[in-house]
């Protein structure tokens, strides 16, 4: 996480961060007080990468439509990378339950940026599936 919290501009935990994202970084990083603070963060700035870059063949899959939904999920990929899907490959043996508690509380102001970019993320995955 060191590398994350000081924008190490060797580290792959920092590589291609946009400035917003660095200021973001740079404002709240004293919050990262616990694991879970710091993976929210690192969570945070990882998935901010994917609204920077402009690339055709980048999309969005929400896990939980492949979870929920499989058949639709990875006919999107499928149809994405052209590949013909086999439908076994949806039949998932048993589910299990995706959430868990939290060991410790995210603060307010990393909890509210994470659910605003969760946000982004799912509308772009539900632009990419027609919905």
């Amino acid at each position: 996480m060191r590398d994350l919290l000081e924008l190490n501009p060797t580290s792959w935990k920092s590589e291609g961060l946009s400035a917003e994202t660095q200021q973001f970084i740079r404002q709240h990083r004293h919050q990262a007080t616990t694991a879970t603070a710091g993976f929210a963060l690192f969570w945070l700035a990882r998935n901010s990468l994917l609204f920077g870059q402009d690339h055709p063949d980048l999309i969005s899959l929400h896990y939980a439509d492949l979870v929920d939904h499989p058949q639709a999920a990875l006919s999107l990929l499928s149809k994405h990378i052209d590949l013909d899907l086999d439908p076994r490959y949806a039949e998932f043996p048993q589910r299990r339950e995706r959430r868990k508690e939290l060991p410790d509380p995210i603060p307010p102001v990393l909890l509210e940026a994470c659910e605003d970019m969760m946000a982004r993320l799912k509308a772009r995955s539900a632009s990419l599936a027609g919905n």
